[in-house]
């Protein structure tokens, strides 16, 4: 794998137009209050200067930390927080844990308000990286509290009992949180004595695969249709002419990016890109520091661009974020199952990549992504609701979708399905 490593710099629609309404934030809290919790103290921070500013610190608590080095890092977040605060009127709620005076645990989070059917308008926190049900940023996962390993659950636990101590919000969304976190243990834990209703609102599921072993012995581990796709088929792709791999540089993001859109307006009739989110991956690959790259190829046929694939690496991990192919290339080939194949087995050669992440996502038409034979892996969505009234609206909805559910599998054994 060609990955591009930049220097080390030292360290959408639907967005509601109405102003954010802060005249639920007491005074006290828009003025960074410190919490203490034991030996851990935590200090809200509202100022994005302040925010802007935390890259090599952020970096530090990262490294520390069992928390996601792309998603998490200080060079996503901050690239998405120049993109969409502004449009969408969100307020910092970033949350700082110390001991003594370092630095070891972030929680980035913010506040919107969000109105809901009947005219209801609810104060709802989320991290930073995604804004649930709404379109138009790029997704972030792996989401959960950034807390030195040492440390990690007294961090949580400090910010669970911080959150709880504020009066601010009404509901929390964390987006591709994994169950297997502290985080997700600290809200279902504390569920009862802060009196929030906790619960999985949607599971997603991702695949990741181990390439600590041989690329061969992966090869043979796959089923005949898909070694087929993934690595057979390369021969006949390089009969039909010249077939090259292509690299991206800092200089030429866009015309790659270019090309990738195009072939998603061909086969989806929309972009792959919007223009906030090409700037977002822009300033984040600009931005890229040290242990993390990037590999934006692009497979020609002669001149013509067949495929790309877009992939980030950090540290020993390669996260495939994106991919587009030329669908009526070649009634033979998978262009885009080959093209992964090739990323696939740079990951496995290089002895420095533990895991090739597929990342969440089910596919255009079911969930292809198992035949890989990676480690899946469960994301969910999960919801804190505190507001009284709200609680009250969410457990009808529970038990309606619980009574739908039930009925669908009834159905489904009468049917002989199960």
């Amino acid at each position: 794998m060609t990955v591009i490593m930049p220097s080390d710099r030292g360290a959408a629609t639907g967005y509601d137009n109405g102003r954010f309404d802060s005249a639920g934030v007491p005074d006290k809290e828009r003025q960074e209050p410190v919490s203490g919790n034991g030996d851990i103290t935590v200090k809200r921070v509202s100022d994005p200067t302040t925010f802007e500013k935390l890259e090599a610190s952020w970096d530090d608590v990262l490294e520390n930390s069992p928390a996601n080095g792309l998603f998490l890092s200080w060079q996503w977040l901050y690239s998405w927080w120049e993109i969409w605060a502004s449009g969408g009127d969100l307020e910092l709620y970033l949350l700082l844990a110390y001991r003594e005076e370092a630095l070891v645990g972030i929680a980035p989070l913010y506040l919107e308000r969000v109105p809901l059917p009947g005219g209801i308008r609810v104060r709802r926190l989320q991290f930073i990286g995604n804004a649930w049900w709404r379109r138009g940023t790029v997704r972030t996962e792996h989401l959960e509290f950034i807390a030195h390993g040492k440390y990690q659950e007294q961090i949580c636990t400090a910010f669970v009992a911080y959150m709880a101590s504020t009066k601010c919000w009404d509901e929390l969304v964390i987006c591709d949180l994994l169950k297997t976190t502290e985080t997700y243990r600290q809200f279902l834990q504390h569920e009862q004595e802060n009196r929030w209703l906790v619960f999985d609102r949607y599971v997603d599921y991702g695949v990741c695969i181990d390439t600590t072993g041989s690329f061969q012995d992966y090869l043979a581990s796959l089923g005949k249709n898909t070694r087929l796709k993934l690595y057979n088929r390369r021969k006949y792709l390089y009969s039909l002419g010249a077939i090259k791999q292509t690299h991206a540089t800092l200089d030429d993001l866009d015309r790659y990016f270019d090309i990738l859109n195009g072939m998603h307006r061909k086969r989806w009739d929309r972009d792959c890109f919007s223009a906030d989110s090409l700037n977002f991956h822009k300033r984040f690959l600009s931005r890229l520091g040290t242990g993390r790259g990037f590999d934006l190829a692009c497979i020609l046929c002669g001149d013509i661009p067949i495929s790309v694939i877009y992939n980030i690496r950090v540290k020993d991990a390669v996260f495939n974020l994106q991919s587009g192919f030329v669908e009526d290339f070649d009634r033979k080939l998978s262009l885009g199952t080959l093209h992964l194949g090739l990323s696939i087995e740079a990951a496995f050669n290089d002895t420095g990549v533990d895991s090739f992440d597929l990342l969440a996502g089910r596919g255009r038409k079911y969930f292809y992504k198992p035949r890989y034979h990676g480690e899946k892996v469960e994301f969910t969505t999960l919801q804190v609701v505190r507001k009284r009234s709200l609680k009250l609206v969410y457990r009808l909805y529970l038990l309606l979708a619980g009574m739908a559910k039930g009925k669908a599998q009834m159905q489904a054994a009468g049917e002989g399905k199960w």
